[in-house]
């Protein structure tokens, strides 16, 4: 597509654009910056988070692609719960709070409509929800959030939360987030 420009894609997702495939662990070097990868299958077969780790101070950050998005997470095209639950709850949800999400897809308000929706009494939801509308008010970003925000906020990563479990007549966490997803779908 582009001559002397490596197109990077994910192990598994039988892309014919890429020319370098990476999985679980690989590192990719741009300029001085060093990413690295971790595989979350389940979106796809191939998806990966890209982890960049600044060496000047600033945050940890993680380009999730559509694994993650503000208040939400991606389809489970080629997945199941089992797998979203272990690249929410173990992966990202593990990673330092402070870390910075450059989620791929921006379903911002509706996510956070639904979030407030299932979990009423989520005060930090509803927050960031009236701090969404402002910023699209005002035409701004509500992209990136952070792994902390979402831990607070996002029903996806709250699937073992009590509240989210009564709401969802489910008794683990990998059920509920299976019917939230099916609800949010």
């Amino acid at each position: 597509l582009c001559p002397g420009i490596e197109i990077v894609g994910g192990r598994g997702d039988e892309t014919t654009t890429a020319t370098r495939l990476v999985g679980d662990g690989d590192t990719i070097t741009v300029g001085s910056l060093t990413l690295h990868t971790v595989a979350v299958p389940c979106h796809t077969p191939g998806s990966v988070l890209y982890i960049l780790h600044p060496q000047d101070g600033s945050p940890t950050c993680c380009f999730p692609g559509s694994t993650v998005t503000v208040a939400g997470c991606g389809n489970l095209d080629k997945g199941s719960p089992e797998m979203m639950h272990t690249a929410i709850i173990e992966k990202v949800g593990s990673l330092p709070a402070e870390t910075l999400l450059f989620c791929s897809e921006d379903w911002s308000l509706e996510n956070l409509e639904f979030a407030v929706s299932v979990e009423p009494s989520n005060q930090d939801a509803a927050d960031k929800l009236e701090w969404v509308r402002a910023q699209r008010a005002q035409g701004l970003a509500t992209i990136p959030t952070t792994v902390g925000d979402e831990l607070l906020t996002n029903p996806f990563f709250r699937c073992r939360e009590e509240t989210l479990m009564t709401a969802t007549g489910t008794k683990t966490s990998i059920d509920c987030l299976a019917e939230l997803h099916r609800r949010r779908a």
